[in-house]
């Protein structure tokens, strides 16, 4: 059924919802629409919006929204939309295609030409964060449930953040070369997909690894576990130790010593943790996993995958 009463500019391009179920429409045009009745009714609230050409909205867990237009910047209002004011500062790119907002309530914005601009004071000042970002056409972000940042771009495929911005490493095997990853989503299965303009969906072949920190016991020595179960199919589990936080590699290798999947590739504080592979794109054989820390190798140890 369609709930258009009062929506007088069917436009819409972006929408969003916040904890009290009000939803915000933003159009391409004429700024943006609230509806505190689930879309039955809408009200224009534009009161001090100056760009009207909206692209994306964002709420975060305060129920504050940011809008960012076609040129115009970010926009944010704190009063469930009533009034709009501008942010900014820092910003060297005005038009904002995309938004995410993590745990910490650090807002991600994605713009047309300069990569990604981070805020970590509610949108009131912004910082590049672009190190590693080769492509910086940005058209969707999204963010996992374990802090992972992936950012979809105009022409350069997807790009993954797991240092919070910090550093961006690309990931491009499987996607067209020239295609635009318009929207990025991931799954309670642990799947990234990227939905692009003229190629359909993409799902990634390995599910998004979480690390777990499973105690705060400090151990004596970097160890790396034996897999469980093993043999395995198609999930197993690999622990490994940390005496101290450092910089950590886990990756899986074929028989053959070919590089097929990287579990782990950041900075971990010292404790036991525990990676997961799934293995179920790949055939029953023997692989080898290895870990590196801080540039030299730990150890590296046998899996049987068996279907």
């Amino acid at each position: 059924m369609r709930v258009n009463n009062g929506l007088s500019y069917r436009f819409v391009v972006a929408l969003v919802s916040n904890a009290s179920g009000h939803l915000f429409a933003g159009t391409f045009g004429n700024g943006i629409y609230r509806s505190i009745d689930n879309g039955t009714t809408w009200t224009l609230n534009n009161n001090g919006l100056r760009d009207f050409f909206i692209l994306s909205l964002a709420v975060n867990a305060s129920g504050h929204i940011f809008a960012g237009t076609d040129g115009g910047g970010v926009f944010r209002s704190t009063d469930n939309g009533q009034n709009w004011t501008l942010s900014i500062s820092g910003l060297t790119d005005t038009k904002i295609w995309a938004f995410a907002i993590n745990r910490d309530q650090q807002v991600f914005a994605g713009t047309n030409r300069n990569g990604i601009f981070r805020s970590s004071n509610n949108g009131e000042t912004w910082v590049e964060s672009t190190l590693g970002l080769t492509n910086r056409f940005i058209r969707s972000l999204t963010i996992h449930s374990g802090g992972q940042i992936y950012a979809g771009t105009f022409n350069g495929g997807v790009f993954r953040s797991i240092d919070n911005g910090g550093n961006w490493a690309p990931l491009t095997t499987g996607l067209p070369e020239l295609t635009e990853v318009r929207a990025l989503a991931t799954n309670t299965n642990g799947y990234l997909f990227a939905g692009t303009i003229g190629a359909g969906v993409f799902r990634s072949v390995q599910a998004i690894t979480r690390v777990n920190d499973l105690t705060q016991q400090t151990p004596e020595d970097f160890s790396l576990g034996q897999n469980y179960p093993n043999p395995f199919n198609p999930v197993t589990t690999i622990p490994f130790t940390l005496p101290r936080a450092s910089p950590v590699t886990l990756k899986v290798f074929t028989h053959l010593g070919e590089e097929i999947v990287t579990l782990v590739n950041q900075k971990l504080p010292a404790g036991r943790h525990e990676a997961r592979w799934d293995g179920g794109s790949w055939p029953s054989g023997v692989y080898f996993y290895r870990l590196r820390v801080e540039d030299r190798l730990v150890d590296a140890k046998r899996l049987l995958l068996v279907k």
